[in-house]
Formats: C-alpha cells, sequence, structure tokens
C-alpha cells in the first residue's frame, strides 16, 4: 500500500467509517476484520459485494463505525504521536 492509500484508510478511522479492503501490504496492522471493518481478498468483486452487504446492516455499522473511530484514536492520534515521538527522542 503506497502512502495515499494507508492515508486514505487513516483519514476514512477518523470519520469512523468502516472500511472495506484488502489483506495487501500493511493494511490487516490497521483493520481487523469485523472489529473496524472488513477485509476481502484482493480481485474478489463476490466478497466486496458480501462486505456491503454485511455493512448495510445498520447495527453492525454503528458498531464497526465506532471501531473505526477507536482505532484511530488509539494508534493516530496526533497527540499520541507527539507523545510517542518525543519520547524516542528523549
Amino acid at each position: 500500500t503506497g502512502a495515499r492509500g494507508l492515508r486514505s484508510i487513516i483519514e476514512a478511522l477518523n470519520a469512523g467509517l468502516p472500511i472495506i479492503s484488502t489483506y495487501h501490504a500493511s493494511i490487516p496492522e490497521y483493520i481487523v476484520d469485523n472489529y473496524n471493518g472488513k477485509l476481502v481478498p484482493a480481485q474478489s468483486p463476490k466478497e466486496i459485494s458480501k462486505a456491503i452487504l454485511y455493512l448495510a446492516s445498520k447495527e453492525v455499522r454503528k458498531e464497526i463505525a465506532l471501531n473505526a473511530r477507536k482505532t484511530y484514536m488509539d494508534k493516530f492520534d496526533r497527540d499520541l504521536i507527539q507523545k510517542k515521538l518525543l519520547k524516542m527522542f528523549a
């Protein structure tokens, strides 16, 4: 995944949007299937369709959206990143 792709995923997590992506590169480090999004095999239109239908459920989508935002806060929040950087250089 290029920097742009990962940045898009991070922005979506920040917005509390469920992610549908593949098991490519570092994506599974941030997206946990059925927790904050859906991971599907590459080149699998049927699996993408299933993921969309899964997220069509309001209850499922709400829970996954909350988990997406939590993932952002736990891994990418600016204050958290600043603290980690300061600790590295201290």
